[in-house]
């Protein structure tokens, strides 16, 4: 059923657009968190100590004010999903980029 007023809805279309769009926003997510990754492992490892993040985050000029401390309480309570003391790409992709 189309109800136009100046353009039609058509569920044909919707459905296709809305599935691309998503594809589209899941790769714009993979290359901001490669970029994240770039960032912040600083001796390319494939993984991100703490030292590392808060390194990385003191150079973002609304990250000045951490402490050392409070991104070590981060790594281990929050992102460090695995518990080895490091955050991996995928942590690091399950990290709200607002947070960084």
């Amino acid at each position: 059923v189309c109800v136009c007023v100046h353009a039609c809805v058509y569920p044909e279309f919707l459905r296709p657009t809305a599935k691309k769009f998503k594809e589209e926003q899941e790769i714009q997510s993979g290359a901001d968190t490669d970029r994240a990754m770039e960032h912040f492992d600083r001796n390319f490892d494939g993984r991100i100590s703490a030292e590392e993040l808060f390194i990385g985050l003191t150079h973002l000029q609304r990250a000045k004010s951490l402490q050392q401390q409070e991104v070590t309480e981060f790594v281990r309570d929050y992102a460090d999903r695995d518990g080895d003391g490091y955050l991996s790409y995928e942590e690091l992709e399950g990290i709200d980029p607002e947070i960084l």
